[in-house]
């Protein structure tokens, strides 16, 4: 009976854990960010490999995606031939996100970057921060002040850059961190395993960059109500 007992219990876990990242998925995909939507769903096929919902999602993220790194490519290169140089390194930037091992990209918005002129390039690198690409930014403005080290503005950003910035307290901003948005997912695959002090020191990690971060704190929360009631 008792074996019985914990094998339900075991069943349950798992059902939550496929609805949560499920919905989790739609959700990203709805906001289309699709790489993590993708990593989402990976997650409920890693449980349940026969969920069709799941295996529907995973269909249609991979069409969404391709769809829009054509478009992307396209109004990169008509950007280009009109001579709205930032703008083409944008559409270059959306393609990175959605494929960052997109090669043709990389190497075209780096020739790019490398044919504008500092007010220009300063321009590129405001944006990227205030789209709350802090890293990309970051390199951005180290490009500008080596071709002018006293550059004002560069200076300004690379200061305020230094400094502890805003910590975003959602998932959504969690996703666009390419350093931490892995630990998140290691979590999640820790606490699917039950290995949930590992789950905990992952998501340990997490809140270091993300103190604030409320699915974080309640997956820590959920993980060491799991660990002590074994």
């Amino acid at each position: 009976a008792e074996k019985i007992r914990k094998f339900e219990e075991g069943q349950k876990e798992q059902e939550q854990f496929v609805n949560t990242y499920y919905e989790q998925a739609r959700l990203f995909y709805a906001k289309k960010y699709y790489p993590a939507a993708l990593d989402l769903v990976n997650l409920v096929l890693d449980i349940d490999p026969t969920h069709e919902r799941a295996i529907g999602l995973r269909t249609e993220i991979r069409t969404a995606t391709e769809a829009e790194i054509t478009a992307s490519r396209a109004a990169a290169a008509l950007a280009e031939k009109d001579g709205h140089a930032v703008n083409a390194i944008e559409a270059y930037n959306r393609i990175l996100e959605l494929d960052p091992n997109d090669a043709e990209a990389r190497a075209a918005k780096q020739r790019l970057i490398d044919r504008l002129d500092v007010t220009q390039q300063i321009k590129l690198g405001i944006d990227l921060y205030n789209a709350g690409k802090l890293q990309d930014a970051r390199r951005q403005f180290e490009s500008v002040l080596k071709l002018n080290p006293r550059e004002p503005v560069a200076l300004d950003y690379m200061a305020r850059l230094g400094a502890a910035p805003p910590t975003p307290s959602t998932l959504e901003e969690i996703q666009k961190d390419r350093n931490i948005w892995p630990l998140y997912l290691e979590g999640l695959r820790h606490m699917r395993n039950k290995d949930y002090q590992k789950a905990i020191d992952a998501w340990e990690q997490v809140l270091k960059a993300y103190p604030n971060n409320a699915s974080t704190i309640e997956n820590i929360r959920q993980a060491r109500l799991r660990l002590q009631s074994q």
